[in-house]
């Protein structure tokens, strides 16, 4: 089961309809929607298959819930941010520094190997800038981003 998510009253009612959509499309009507940013490893869902999705009039919990079924993905949601990883151990830590639509956030994170083990000094950057940190001795990284950043 999904890990429980606090939500505003003022979240609308989702309507989604689509059959065989790869996940980046479903989050980007569910963004346009509820007025939130998913915020994930794109190599963690471009292995996903297409979903089929027929819901009317739902709350956005009620949404996620059903994409967890389908996908068993996990969600959190901080703010207007939704973290999306493989288990909640590897979520990643969402802190809104801004309340605006140009907010910026913190993402922590951490870094490992095929066998599991965390990697010292890998470079973590925000794509298209000089923007970027260092994983620590144990993997572990945190950088600022603007919504909409790939790192």
């Amino acid at each position: 089961m999904p890990r429980c998510w606090p939500l505003k009253a003022h979240v609308p009612e989702m309507n989604l309809n689509v059959d065989n959509a790869n996940i980046k499309q479903v989050f980007k009507r569910i963004e346009q929607q509820a007025n939130v940013t998913f915020v994930y490893d794109a190599r963690v869902i471009n292995k996903l298959p297409g979903l089929t999705l027929h819901i009317s009039k739902q709350p956005l919990s009620d949404v996620l819930t059903e994409l967890h079924n389908q996908t068993q993905l996990q969600f959190k949601l901080v703010g207007n941010f939704i973290g999306v990883a493989q288990n909640l151990g590897s979520m990643p830590i969402l802190t809104p520094v801004s309340v605006d639509t140009k907010a910026t956030i913190k993402i922590t994170g951490l870094v490992r190997d095929a066998s599991g083990q965390p990697l010292i000094g890998v470079s973590v950057t925000r794509k298209g800038t000089a923007s970027g940190t260092t994983t620590n001795v144990n993997g572990q990284f945190d950088i600022d981003a603007n919504i909409g950043d790939v790192l």
